[in-house]
Order: C-alpha cells, then sequence, then structure tokens
C-alpha cells in the first residue's frame, strides 16, 4: 500500500487543481516537493474537503505540529506537494491505510 501511495502522482500544492482531487473516502500524503521528504499522512471521507481545509487555512482545523506550519499558507502553497489514494484503491480501509503508511514513512508531522 505504502508503495502504491508514492507512487501515484505527486502535485505540488500551489498548482492543485481541486476539481481533480477525489471527493470520496481515502489517505492522503503532504511531502515537501524539493527534499521528498514525507510531512503528513492523513486519511478522510472526503479527501478534496480535507484538502480544502488545508488550502483555505481554516483555523478550525487542527492537526498537531502541522498546524504551526500551515499558519502561514504560503509556506504549504510553495513547498507542498500532495499523493492521494481512495478508497477504491487501497485493499484495506483508510483507517489501516494511513496506520501502515505513518510506519512506513514516519512523517515529520503524524504523532
Amino acid at each position: 500500500m505504502v508503495e502504491q501511495l508514492l507512487a501515484s502522482p505527486q502535485i505540488p500544492f500551489k498548482g492543485l487543481n481541486f476539481a481533480h482531487v477525489p471527493d470520496e473516502p481515502g489517505v492522503y500524503l503532504f511531502s515537501d516537493h524539493v527534499t521528498g521528504e514525507s510531512l503528513y499522512v492523513g486519511q478522510s471521507t472526503r479527501i478534496r474537503g480535507r484538502i480544502k481545509k488545508y488550502w483555505e487555512g481554516s483555523s478550525s482545523f487542527r492537526t498537531g505540529g502541522l498546524q504551526d506550519v500551515t499558519d502561514s499558507k504560503e509556506w504549504l502553497k510553495n513547498n507542498v506537494s500532495i499523493r492521494w489514494l481512495t478508497q477504491n484503491e487501497l485493499s484495506m480501509t483508510i483507517t489501516v491505510a494511513q496506520h501502515f503508511a505513518i510506519g512506513a514513512l514516519r512523517p515529520k508531522y503524524n504523532r
């Protein structure tokens, strides 16, 4: 599953077209688009809605240490790429997929 996530297209956050982000359950990975470092693995019942919250800098949305960094929307837009897999592409639940991805990738902002 982790190999499948890493093989999915990596899209710079700055050029993200939300019409292409699935509005269905899945897991997503934020990574530094320069170094490739894994920053955060998350899950959502609506990937598009969750990603929009990051894009908008929603103050009601908190995700541990990543929120400190994402308080600067410009940092997020200029430094982060995103990948995702939908529930239909996974052979397991999104919760289990997120758990495996966090264990394998050890993202900087997952606690």
